[in-house]
């Protein structure tokens, strides 16, 4: 099936303004290691005013985004979003921009639910990616062993 530039948009965005939740599948690698390619989503409506930490969809480039918002305007007109797995944020856009928001996650070992908007991860994706993915596995707080332990 061909689709004319931005007729996905204009169809996800009539869906979720009826209030219907859609399931895509992702591609792309800008949110790893928290979203894979291959991975299904559940995109739903935007709240009013979107939260540090939440992933929302949006228009970039020519394709869809899904990515983690890590900046809000006093105001909650303006933010600015990044992936994780990136060294620098998309540019600012408007929250009239959002098409929806990342609601559930289904991954090859289990679906996660609600666990997408969580404000460390928003502070921690500013790392590098490496960093960010060895905190996030927990991997600078793992005891090693000395000499003479047991």
């Amino acid at each position: 099936m061909n689709l004319e530039p931005g007729e996905l948009e204009r169809s996800l965005a009539l869906a979720l303004a009826r209030g219907q939740k859609v399931r895509i599948r992702l591609t792309g690698r800008s949110m790893w290691p928290w979203l894979r390619e291959g991975d299904w989503a559940t995109i739903g409506p935007c709240a009013p005013r979107p939260r540090l930490g939440q992933v929302v969809v949006f228009p970039l480039h020519g394709r869809l985004a899904a990515h983690r918002v890590v900046w809000l305007s006093r105001d909650g007109r303006r933010l600015r979003c990044k992936g994780d797995a990136l060294t620098r944020p998309d540019p600012p856009l408007e929250t009239q921009a959002l098409i929806g928001q990342v609601c559930r996650l289904e991954t090859r070992q289990a679906w996660r639910a609600g666990l997408h908007d969580s404000l460390p991860l928003a502070w921690l994706s500013w790392l590098s990616p490496p960093a960010y993915w060895l905190l996030k596995r927990g991997l600078f707080w793992k005891r090693r062993k000395g000499p003479g332990s047991a």
